[in-house]
């Protein structure tokens, strides 16, 4: 592996990098000081002085090291899911700051932005097709210029049903 790419192997013998908890330490001072170590499953499994799996070292390389956005996509679709049984929209409209609550999972998941990723890559063509279709069942707003358009011409032909006519009287003799 080192021969393509010193970089991964870097990466996965250094435990700060791609951690998964936090180990609280203290300094001499009595001070909590805190350094990224890998989680215990990923302690055993790189403990490469005893026999492992190839199976399963090669899709812990492969979700931590080679697809690590996969973890990421499922979270942004686990607070989608709760987004929209949360609030009842049946669109998800999420304010771009919008960032998930402590007390939901997963928590302090930063939402809006996450979704605006989304739609740039999905404007760019670079969105895969089966995560388009997950996030349309899910109500996606691919274009919020679209929907305030689609809004302000719904709300324009109701005040035309209503009033009779295309444009208010003091603009219609206008000219």
């Amino acid at each position: 592996m080192r021969a393509h790419d010193t970089e991964t192997i870097e990466h996965l013998a250094d435990p700060r990098i791609r951690s998964g908890s936090w180990v609280v330490e203290e300094s001499a001072e009595g001070e909590a000081v805190g350094e990224r170590g890998a989680s215990a499953p990923a302690r055993e499994l790189l403990r490469f002085n005893t026999p492992r799996d190839p199976a399963l070292l090669a899709q812990f390389v492969k979700l931590r090291v080679i697809e690590p956005e996969n973890t990421f996509w499922r979270r942004g679709i686990q607070a989608c899911v709760r987004y929209v049984k949360e609030t009842g929209a049946g669109q998800l409209r999420v304010p771009y700051g919008y960032v998930t609550p402590d007390t939901w999972v997963p928590a302090g998941f930063p939402l809006g932005t996450w979704l605006a990723d989304q739609r740039k890559t999905h404007k760019a063509g670079r969105l895969d097709p089966g995560r388009v279709e997950q996030l349309a069942g899910l109500g996606m707003v691919w274009s919020h210029q679209d929907i305030a358009f689609e809004e302000g011409l719904t709300a324009s032909r109701a005040w035309a049903a209503v009033h009779g006519h295309l444009l208010p009287p003091a603009t219609a003799n206008a000219g």
